[in-house]
């Protein structure tokens, strides 16, 4: 299967139902590549120069050619370009998104970023999607958790390679971040979180949860240093991992001064969750706790107890490591 949302392309072996009489070749489902987009694309636009060149002649080749030649004018502008990814978030096809709702989210791009306008029109795609985006922008404002993400910086940003995994990239950024600032091994206490983001723990621990009834969380840039976050979750343990992929985010864009913290499966979002795994529970420490050879139920909840995560938290990363099998098309898509 092939699919993407970004910079990069995802490839990874899949499997059907309908059975083949010929040769069977087993495939390590586990494994998944990324490529740059502009090498796909490049792919791409060769393949569908050879099958010009074969279909030239032929009943329909004048109107694939048409196609095509419109397709490439509208890669070729840039405002065109922008427009269709953005009805693609939405869930339109081409030219069905009304106007309106195109016009109204690209008038925010100037001051929340462009990449944080796709990431909210793929949370909540639709009609809703620019009125819950500006519901979202009031609960940050509106939101009394005040952090500091400066921490981000610590993260090179040469990390994030456009061949990268997403959730390898997560896993390799928060191992930086920890080895940064000194915390290369074992469970994160809520202190040590609440330095990162230079705001005291009580503080992060009974803000209310401005978000709680939208669709995604968010974090704000309000000015060079200083940001809001709308938070949607009130346990300590959940409120831990939101804060942590709000990290990750800021690692992935801090170019942009909106970033949407969701259950999307873009290639952002998976960057997010991954480093939060990874920041708050590292995997080279779990075998402290987990049997890798023969992960059991009660050490996964062990475990979780110990890095004071879900225990889904856990058995993500043992899938990701190969420790647990990926037996779902989900399961590979949600990691990848």
């Amino acid at each position: 299967m092939i699919y993407g949302t970004g910079a990069r392309v995802v490839l990874s072996p899949g499997f059907g139902v309908n059975l083949s009489s010929g040769p069977v070749r087993h495939l390590d489902l586990n494994v998944v590549y990324a490529l740059d987009g502009r090498d796909y694309e490049a792919g791409l636009d060769a393949f569908f120069e050879d099958v010009l060149n074969t279909c030239a002649k032929a009943q329909d080749g004048a109107a694939l050619d048409l196609l095509i030649a419109e397709l490439r004018n509208e890669r070729k502008d840039p405002e065109q370009s922008a427009w269709r990814r953005l009805e693609a978030r939405l869930g339109y096809d081409a030219d069905e998104a009304p106007p309106e709702l195109i016009e109204g989210l690209a008038d925010l791009e100037n001051d929340l970023g462009e990449g944080a306008i796709e990431e909210a029109a793929t949370a909540v795609p639709g009609r809703e999607a620019g009125l819950i985006l500006n519901k979202v922008v009031e609960a940050s404002q509106a939101s009394n958790i005040e952090l500091d993400l400066s921490i981000a910086e610590e993260v090179p940003v040469d990390i994030l390679t456009p061949g990268g995994i997403p959730w390898r990239l997560g896993e390799e950024a928060a191992w930086t971040l920890r080895k940064r600032v000194g915390l290369s091994a074992g469970p994160m206490p809520n202190a040590d979180l609440a330095e990162l983001l230079r705001a005291p723990w009580s503080n992060l621990k009974t803000a209310p949860a401005t978000a709680q009834r939208l669709p995604y969380a968010a974090r704000l840039h309000t000015n060079d240093r200083t940001s809001r976050a709308a938070l949607q979750t009130k346990w300590a343990i959940d409120r831990r991992f939101e804060l942590a992929r709000i990290i990750g985010d800021e690692v992935w864009a801090r170019q942009d001064r909106f970033g949407v913290i969701g259950r999307a499966k873009t290639e952002r979002q998976k960057f997010q969750r991954a480093f939060a795994q990874s920041l708050l529970c590292p995997f080279s420490d779990l075998h402290r706790h987990v049997d890798i050879a023969s992960p059991t139920e009660e050490q996964i909840s062990h475990a979780a107890r110990v890095f004071d995560v879900r225990p889904s938290v856990v058995q993500t990363l043992l899938v990701n490591k190969g420790v647990l099998p990926r037996e779902t098309l989900e399961d590979r898509l949600e990691a990848a």
